[in-house]
């Protein structure tokens, strides 16, 4: 087992992911992996995740090889699973498949399943444009009079159109929003995030 140590280069750009979920700040490689964070900060399977994690060695073509995967992550039992990312264009690549096996089963070795995750999982609409926006709502910590005239209404109609929420509170509509959406990325509150745009027409619900 070792860890690497990313550096910017030339050729190579790193990006960096504030995860509310980890208390931390995540550094990965690509805009796919950064994207990937995103699905990880608001995924109720996920309770913690890590990008590069501690790396191991697979043999490949008779060759000892380093590998350290893109993300590891555990769930609410506690096992942990590696994450390869990938666009499924690379992964077409017979060489790209084999090593992939390869590292499958060097990490079958350690107790560990790793799997492939590709920009077609990732990059989906509307989803990922409605998990960042909600991430613009991390930093939004402590409830407010707003927030709880919010639930209070949302409660009492057990399901209900944002836009219906906007006509109920008498506040500034803009603040009556920021709260709607501060609690659906606390998952105070829920939408259906993969079915549409985040709006007035979503649909929301304790």
């Amino acid at each position: 087992m070792y860890r690497r140590k990313l550096r910017h280069s030339r050729v190579k750009n790193l990006y960096k992911f504030a995860s509310a979920k980890n208390h931390n700040v995540l550094t990965v490689e690509s805009s796919l992996e950064f994207d990937a964070c995103f699905h990880f900060e608001y995924s109720d399977d996920v309770v913690s995740y890590e990008a590069q994690p501690a790396g191991f060695y697979y043999c490949y073509e008779a060759k000892t090889l380093p590998y350290t995967p893109d993300f590891r992550l555990v769930n609410s039992s506690g096992s942990a699973t590696l994450v390869e990312i990938k666009p499924a264009s690379i992964f077409s690549k017979s060489d790209v498949k084999q090593r992939l096996l390869a590292k499958r089963q060097a990490a079958r070795v350690q107790g560990l399943n790793l799997i492939l995750v590709t920009d077609r999982q990732i990059r989906v609409k509307p989803m990922l444009d409605n998990l960042k926006l909600l991430h613009r709502y991390s930093g939004l910590a402590s409830m407010t009079t707003c927030h709880y005239l919010v639930l209070d209404v949302i409660r009492k109609s057990g399901v209900i159109k944002v836009q219906s929420v906007l006509e109920k509170i008498s506040a500034d509509e803009g603040e009556v929003m920021c709260s709607i959406l501060s609690l659906l990325q606390l998952r105070v509150i829920k939408a259906n995030l993969d079915l549409e745009t985040l709006g007035r027409d979503t649909t929301i619900w304790c």
